[in-house]
């Protein structure tokens, strides 16, 4: 019998995951709702739009907080961060917590999302004006985050994910505001810009960087040409440098996604991306613990994520030993 390409099958199962985990989990699933929240900024102006989900049970338990997950280019990126997440916090012993997803609209993604161009760089004639990037760093920092903060109930472990122009704005604000956000996301970005000049600026400057702790998850779609598997010059040369120097407190994963097309890669991306920036959330092989180190770790758990991480509940009090 034949089989399913590897991407092919991974994208049906996206698609039928809500019944997979509906079965499973014995709960519904909230994969598609979400608030629409419009509020007055003081960077960009009035009626400011956010997409927000909040976690299935988030109105029956009213002293929980959440992690949040910023998503730029919600109208494209929104809906399978969403997926991804609830189907990964599924379960007790979950590969990531359950969280608060916001999506982040931008009004001119190539101005927003960029630095301004240099003299020597030729602008694409479908890009109008650059050089917002900075803007909507504050915008992010004194509107959006603050608004979320005083709505919701938050935890300060804030998710970045960005692609393409997204990704460039999100590795420039790892590099220029690192604390900012506790995890990057960033997929595809576009280090082509300006000649490469975020790669060097990150090269010359990576020494001065002041990174008290992040995690940043790094992806790349890589398109088969003949034999060979080429990367734009500057992610390459960005992957190579971060790989071979390891960044002060910066916990770093990269992932190259064999043929998959600029456009195709972020669905894969963003599931692989959320279970590497919460890479030790899960207890592995609870089993083999007693009581005493599954809430060990979860006190450890808490202190580096900077808030109060419960034990499951069916973790508690467990002892060593399977059920």
């Amino acid at each position: 019998m034949g089989s399913f390409p590897m991407g092919k099958s991974i994208a049906i199962f996206f698609l039928l995951c809500p019944f997979f985990v509906l079965d499973m989990c014995g709960q519904d699933i909230a994969l598609v709702q979400h608030e629409v929240l419009t509020f007055d900024s003081k960077t960009k102006g009035d009626g400011q739009v956010l997409y927000v989900h909040k976690p299935l049970n988030y109105d029956q338990e009213p002293d929980k907080r959440y992690p949040v997950i910023y998503v730029l280019d919600p109208e494209e990126r929104f809906a399978h961060t969403l997926v991804a997440q609830e189907l990964l916090a599924a379960y007790t012993n979950s590969a990531v917590p359950a969280s608060i997803i916001v999506g982040v609209k931008s009004t001119d993604r190539y101005f927003d999302f960029s630095p301004k161009a240099s003299n020597d760089w030729p602008v694409p004639s479908f890009i109008k004006k650059t050089g917002g990037a900075e803007l909507f760093r504050d915008y992010l920092r004194l509107d959006v985050i603050p608004t979320i903060e005083k709505k919701y109930r938050t935890t300060p472990f804030r998710v970045l994910i960005g692609h393409s122009m997204g990704g460039l704005f999100a590795l420039e604000t790892l590099f220029q505001q690192p604390d900012l956000f506790k995890a990057y996301i960033v997929l595809d970005p576009s280090t082509f810009w300006n000649n490469g000049e975020i790669v060097d600026n990150l090269i010359a400057k990576a020494k001065d960087l002041n990174i008290a702790s992040g995690r940043l998850f790094l992806a790349d779609g890589l398109v088969p040409e003949t034999m060979e598997v080429k990367l734009e010059p500057n992610q390459e040369r960005l992957e190579k440098y971060l790989l071979a120097n390891p960044l002060p407190n910066l916990v770093y994963k990269y992932l190259g996604l064999r043929g998959e097309l600029h456009n195709e890669m972020p669905f894969q991306a963003v599931y692989q991306g959320l279970k590497a920036v919460f890479f030790d959330y899960r207890v592995e092989r609870p089993w083999t613990l007693s009581a005493q180190q599954i809430a060990d770790y979860y006190t450890a758990l808490s202190a580096k994520y900077g808030y109060v991480v419960e034990v499951p509940a069916m973790l508690k009090n467990r002892g060593a030993g399977r059920n």
